[in-house]
């Protein structure tokens, strides 16, 4: 009949017996009869939406079964939620459960665990901060925190809700602790890496069970400032050739790329033979992808030769006037060095540090030592180098008089050439030209250039790009592969022996990353997950974004170069320091910072007892004196030479104590600890304090 709508009859709808725990349903639209019309359209061409017919079909409820799998379990919170394998006809236990559990670690980053979990009634709802266990056949896989939570409500249930999480490994933890620290040159990487866990990121729960007692020394300050835990890590991995993880069971490693843990099985051609291979779907790829034989460092800094741990600092004593300087026709308190200088590191007069600055640094040299990079003259203040128009340099030093000595320690200046035949003005390191039996593609030499930021030694420059080069370790072959087999971890060495894929136990293969995915059962091997497995040789520059992440923000904008405020109490000078004397020498605190170190030189070192010093700082100059070392003071003992000096570092108390503020006022009292006899008191002792401003 005209004008009158019959309805279709419905779609049949067919609906599994068994529902995929997590799987959306989206149940077939019904037909509408609803006509919009011919609108009229105003304005020229618009987009018409009609609206809608609201359809009376109802998907109902769904019921997701599942029974679990008794191998793997997980615990959030401490709640135990178990893994469900999809498909079983059992149904959920009562406090609900987890399905599609997958987990990938890598040395260098983020251990990412992802689930669903559904909690029935919504007896348990997973929240972000919750600490997560994983557990294959009773061994712990993974251990880390909930990220994220997506809830998502399921389509015509009656409020059942299925969370999506993502956790990370509790290196993640290190992510948001912020460190604010210096490690002096020569401290031990695994003091430092101590320093870290146990005090900047204390309460975490994250132990250092295997972190060996001494790995390295540092061969330069590491200055942290306000960056988190975790890019203090990374950098002194990058700068002791290490690699950095926590585990499963929130251990950190810390270790030598030379001495990895070896991975608990290998791979060799028995491995992948049988009908039923452990090890399935190899693969072995080399690339010239970040490859290079032949490294050049350069730095922001003009480079000065030497430095570093084989740097020649040279000292040279003159009493005023110097003849050589006399018979060349200069003014009084020139000195002829014996070798053109580099920089000069230190200069006193009479036993005073007197500052130096560049000729270049347009003051006027009236009142102050100076000098020119590469030429062997040292010139002092006098009356000839007044210069009215230009100003006064920072810190000046008294005229010159007959009798004066004058102890310069320099580095000497190398105008050309080096041992690898480069100027002074980059680092280099050259390794083996790359060569084929079929021939070489050019010369075979790979060059690259890498800056770094506030370095001016060329022997750093040397180290720094030696690193590179062996970070490079030759042409890198990338090992994937597929197996069954549970145990092996990132960061460990695994052997293989593939001679068809080009792969022999002369290959130091290094695991740097994993995938683990739950498939439902016990495979074989003890484990209910495949493993999807990358190594690499060379030192981890698989993990490339890492790796060139490090070394973009080292080519970056240099941040403000570490400034230091230092000052010296000159201890009895000419006389034996008597015990338990507060010096009547205060100074005043002109800018805050933090403490760096305290150096302390004696003229005549004690004998029979060691020199105690204890620097007293007396907040704003009204308050209480409080001592900078905490209960554990700097000494001086009878073993350091006469003209030597001893310095330390972190020593400085905990919280405020650790710095000094504008205004302060610091002491310095001395004692004596009795250690033999007969004893001898110190005399003329300078005690030298820096930090960091």
């Amino acid at each position: 009949m005209p004008g009158i709508f019959r309805h279709p009859p419905e779609p049949t709808q067919i609906y599994p017996s068994v529902v995929a725990f997590g799987t959306d349903i989206a149940p077939m639209g019904v037909p509408s009869g609803f006509a919009a019309g011919i609108p009229n359209i105003k304005g020229g061409p618009q987009r018409v939406i009609p609206l809608g017919v609201a359809s009376g079909f109802a998907a109902g409820t769904p019921n997701v079964v599942g029974g679990a799998n008794p191998g793997v379990a997980l615990y959030i919170g401490g709640v135990l939620f178990p893994i469900l394998v999809e498909g079983a006809s059992d149904p959920i236990p009562g406090a609900g459960g987890a399905t599609k559990p997958n987990f990938s670690s890598q040395t260098i980053g983020r251990w990412t665990f992802q689930c669903d979990v559904f909690s029935l009634n919504n007896l348990f709802i997973p929240k972000i901060g919750q600490t997560v266990a994983l557990y294959d056949f009773g061994n712990r896989a993974f251990m880390g925190c909930i990220n994220d939570v997506v809830s998502e409500l399921l389509t015509g249930s009656d409020g059942q809700v299925i969370h999506h999480i993502t956790c990370i490994d509790k290196s993640g933890i290190l992510d948001h602790r912020v460190i604010n620290a210096v490690y002096k040159k020569g401290t031990d990487v695994a003091n430092a890496v101590r320093d870290i866990l146990f005090n900047w990121c204390a309460q975490e729960g994250i132990t250092a069970f295997t972190l060996a007692a001494s790995i390295t020394s540092l061969d330069q300050d590491e200055q942290f400032y306000f960056v988190t835990a975790t890019s203090a890590l990374d950098k002194l991995a990058t700068d002791c050739a290490c690699v950095w993880w926590v585990d499963q069971n929130g251990d950190l490693h810390f270790v030598p790329i030379v001495s990895l843990p070896p991975c608990p099985y290998k791979i060799d051609t028995a491995a992948i033979a049988s009908s039923n291979p452990a090890v399935r779907a190899l693969s072995v790829k080399t690339t010239l992808l970040s490859y290079r034989n032949k490294e050049y460092v350069t730095s922001n800094l003009q480079v000065l030769p030497g430095g570093g741990a084989s740097s020649i600092a040279i000292t040279e004593t003159y009493t005023l006037p110097q003849a050589q300087a006399t018979a060349a026709g200069f003014y009084l308190g020139v000195c002829v060095t014996n070798f053109p200088i580099g920089q000069i590191t230190k200069l006193t007069v009479n036993g005073v540090t007197q500052p130096t600055y560049l000729g270049t640094a347009g003051f006027n040299f009236r009142h102050a030592w100076w000098y020119f990079p590469g030429a062997p003259y040292l010139y002092a203040p006098n009356v000839q180098n007044d210069v009215p128009a230009l100003p006064d340099p920072p810190v000046t030093s008294p005229d010159p008089n007959s009798g004066d000595v004058v102890v310069i320690t320099y580095v000497p200046w190398a105008p050309t050439g080096s041992p690898t035949g480069v100027t002074p003005s980059a680092g280099i390191a050259i390794g083996t030209p790359l060569t084929a039996t079929g021939g070489t593609c050019g010369s075979g030499i790979y060059e690259f250039v890498d800056q770094v930021k506030n370095v001016n030694h060329l022997n750093d420059l040397n180290a720094i790009a030696a690193d590179i080069l062996a970070k490079a370790g030759g042409v890198p072959k990338y090992l994937q592969y597929e197996t069954d087999l549970a145990g092996a971890l990132v960061g460990q060495q695994l052997v293989v022996n593939i001679p068809e894929l080009n792969a022999s136990p002369a290959d130091s293969f290094m695991i740097t990353s994993i995938q683990a995915t739950d498939q439902g059962a016990n495979l074989g091997h003890g484990s209910a997950f495949k493993y999807v497995v990358v190594a690499q040789t060379g030192q981890d520059l698989g993990n490339q974004i890492k790796w060139f992440e490090r070394l973009v923000a080292r080519t970056e904008n240099a941040l403000p170069v570490l400034q230091y405020e230092e000052h010296a109490f000159v201890l009895a000078p000419g006389s034996s320091i008597a015990a338990g004397v507060n010096q009547t020498n205060p100074i005043r605190v002109n800018r805050s910072g933090r403490l760096i170190d305290v150096n302390i030189s004696p003229s005549v070192p004690p004998v029979g007892q060691n020199l105690i010093v204890d620097i007293l700082d007396n907040p704003g100059g009204v308050g209480s004196p409080v001592s900078i070392f905490g209960p554990i003071k700097p000494q001086l003992t009878p073993s350091t030479p006469a003209g030597g000096s001893v310095t330390y570092s972190n020593l400085f108390a905990n919280g405020a104590s650790s710095f000094v503020f504008g205004d302060d006022i610091l002491t310095i009292n001395a004692s004596y600890g009795i250690t033999g006899s007969p004893t001898v008191q110190a005399a003329s002792v300078t005690v030298t304090i820096r930090w960091a401003i």
